[in-house]
């Protein structure tokens, strides 16, 4: 049995004067990417996305024509997983290829220490332009993560009022004109680096109209405020009561109605950057953060306290110019924090230093791809560690490696394996110590506690940034 003496692990090793971990090499001053490299990085972040509820993932009942002609096109990652289901925690493995107990965010509420060096920063050694587009606050300036964007357009004009707009935000629409505009001014010739990020899929559910207005039409009766925070904290009420039928019907129709709309947008993003010449000489790369859990489990209609499939298998749809490898389907799972490595091998530069993720180009070229074990760590509930302990010390765990799955839970000490060939809804679960499959992973498991070693990361000192993550149950 194990105990919890391992995961209490100390926040950061020394640092020199420098602020440089001194087992680390300093970062080289330029980088040169190979001549026959792709020129230009397309990255969108669809935020809250769950991979079954799209197109490319078996979901018929969800319109995503814009995802499913990329999946055409490009390599899809079947078993893609998110490091964290939280938005920051997991944008920031995804720009540093670390895991969060190494970069040091634990959820929302946090920042990023500047000691991690993030893919804009990198791709500038190697002469990129880089500019950002983002849905929402969490990744604002305000939190350190948009170090090394040379533009970062974070002008937001949906301000978080009670009930209606969960936080600072702004619609899809937005961002794509922004991006748009953004682009049409850069010189093709000169690589470029565009990150564009979406919000409407995440809470409140309310789409723009015609989707929001469609939606409604088929439940007779709904409330005024459906979709709200309000009406989906009535709905996670009345679940836990027993009730609430109707309600879950009505907020998976509004969840998937924000798909369908950011799938639009996504439309519109590429027909414009393809009218502009961008497309032929890109690598794009689409995914999401986190995905959102629905009424059947504990955690209802959110996400951070799981690691189940619900909140962290997300989509990862990657196409490469030429379309070469088009159609590909890769069923081996790969994390959010492969995606720096995988760049650094597609461009010819070497990838940043002590990247935990593994390149996953092997795996489009029929070569043997051993990827091991990938892992993924909860952000919720609040739980208070002793001083000096990784924050997340005692948060739910997962460790993925083929169709094996187990979860830990520290507080209770115990670790459950799940079969998801023959479970895929992971709802039948055993003993992790009477499962083969169960020790090898359960060993491997205290492999990733132990090796936690963060950066520090400060806890927001913004008042209006904290009551707006307050208000979404990502502070207490």
């Amino acid at each position: 049995m194990r105990t919890l003496l391992p995961f209490l692990v100390a926040l950061a090793a020394a640092c020199s004067p420098s602020g440089q971990k001194a087992d680390e090499a300093p970062a080289p001053d330029k980088l040169t990417p190979a001549k026959d490299a792709p020129r230009h990085v397309i990255l969108v972040s669809l935020d809250t996305l769950r991979a079954d509820q799209t197109g490319p993932y078996g979901n018929t009942q969800v319109r995503t024509p814009t995802l499913d002609a990329l999946a055409a096109e490009g390599v899809v990652f079947e078993q893609h997983i998110s490091a964290a289901p939280t938005t920051l925690a997991s944008h920031t493995a995804l720009f540093t290829g670390r895991y969060s107990h190494h970069h040091g965010v634990p959820r929302n509420d946090y920042l990023v220490n500047d000691d991690n060096l993030m893919l804009p920063e990198w791709l500038r050694l190697a002469d990129f332009h880089t500019g950002a587009f983002l849905g929402a606050m969490p990744l604002a300036s305000h939190s350190g993560f948009t170090q090394g964007f040379d533009h970062l357009d974070e002008r937001f004009t949906l301000h978080r009022s009670e009930g209606v707009v969960g936080q600072t935000s702004r619609v899809g629409n937005e961002v794509t004109d922004a991006a748009l505009k953004w682009m049409a001014r850069q010189d093709k010739n000169e690589r470029t680096f565009l990150f564009v990020h979406y919000f409407d899929v995440h809470a409140p559910y309310i789409p723009p109209e015609p989707w929001y207005a469609n939606t409604l039409a088929a439940f007779e009766g709904a409330p005024k405020d459906a979709g709200s925070m309000g009406h989906i904290q009535r709905v996670r009420r009345a679940v836990g009561k027993g009730k609430g039928a109707r309600g879950t019907e009505l907020l998976t129709a509004l969840y998937r109605a924000g798909i369908e709309y950011t799938d639009h947008e996504l439309g519109r993003l590429f027909a414009g950057l393809t009218e502009q010449g961008w497309m032929d000489d890109a690598v794009v790369i689409v995914t999401s953060d986190h995905g959102e859990t629905f009424s059947s489990r504990t955690e209802k209609w959110d996400h951070g306290a799981t690691v189940f499939d619900d909140t962290i298998r997300t989509p990862l749809i990657v196409r490469l110019p030429g379309k070469e490898h088009a159609g590909t389907r890769v069923s081996v799972p790969v994390s959010n924090v492969d995606v720096v490595p995988s760049l650094a091998e597609l461009l010819g530069l070497p990838a940043p230093e002590r990247v935990d993720g593994t390149s996953f180009l092997p795996a489009l070229t029929g070569e043997a791809f051993d990827r091991g074990p990938v892992f993924a760590e909860a952000t919720k509930p609040h739980t208070e560690v002793p001083k000096g302990t990784w924050v997340n010390a005692k948060m739910d765990k997962a460790v993925r490696e083929g169709s094996h799955k187990l979860i830990f839970k520290p507080k209770a000490e115990r670790s459950w394996v799940y079969d998801l060939a023959a479970d895929p809804g992971e709802r039948d679960p055993v003993e992790a110590e009477n499962s083969p499959a169960g020790q090898a992973l359960d060993q491997a498991m205290d492999r990733f506690v132990q090796s936690a070693d963060p950066l520090p990361s400060k806890k927001q000192s913004n008042a209006r940034v904290q009551a707006e993550l307050e208000a979404l149950g990502y502070v207490e």
